[in-house]
């Protein structure tokens, strides 16, 4: 454990792609960059619950419920690839051969699992030596309940999408998550 210095401060800028077969290898890691990002933070979440005393009032233990890994960002850009993989609903336009949003009550039905849509994330550091990265197998795609587009000058046009991690699947090895440097990530 190495003294406190304003050297050590982190400011991480990276990447983000989704796909990928090795690490190794330069961005997108053999996968599919997913266009420009921002606001890209890491999100741990620890479940507890407290157990009281009825007859004390008082808290006597703490039941652990589970946690949740999540990765947040901004896509910046109307980029296919990124909206493909947020999205459940996308199409190829009939013109542009771009991707269109379009929302019809067959795509995405509620009761399905968001498992059918998880893809494996990475968010690869630009400086991987020396600053952490993330990496995801199997990350479901997902929006607040609601989000907002914005649709005209004043204010840059994003969209919020969060990645929550799940396990492997049933019987398989591995994490949930991988968070540090890129050399020791194993995809």
């Amino acid at each position: 454990m190495g003294t406190a210095a304003p050297q050590g401060i982190l400011r991480i800028p990276g990447r983000l792609c989704i796909g990928p077969t090795s690490v190794a290898t330069a961005f997108p890691h053999g996968g599919t960059a997913l266009g420009s990002v921002k606001t890209m933070a890491l999100m741990y979440q620890r479940g507890e619950f407290p157990l009281r005393s009825r007859a004390l009032g008082i808290i006597k233990d703490v039941l652990y419920t589970g946690e949740q890994w999540r990765f947040a960002c901004a896509l910046r850009t109307w980029d296919d690839d990124a909206l493909d993989a947020v999205f459940p609903f996308t199409t190829q336009g009939a013109t542009s051969l771009r991707e269109l949003v379009k929302q019809h009550h067959t795509s995405h039905r509620a009761g399905q699992l968001g498992s059918a849509v998880a893809v494996a994330l990475l968010f690869s550091a630009d400086d991987p030596l020396n600053q952490p990265s993330c990496y995801m197998p199997r990350a479901i795609p997902m929006f607040e309940r609601q989000i907002r587009l914005a649709l005209d000058l004043s204010e840059e046009h994003v969209v919020p999408v969060v990645f929550l991690a799940i396990p492997p699947a049933s019987g398989a090895g591995g994490n949930a998550i991988q968070y540090g440097l890129l050399e020791d990530i194993t995809i």
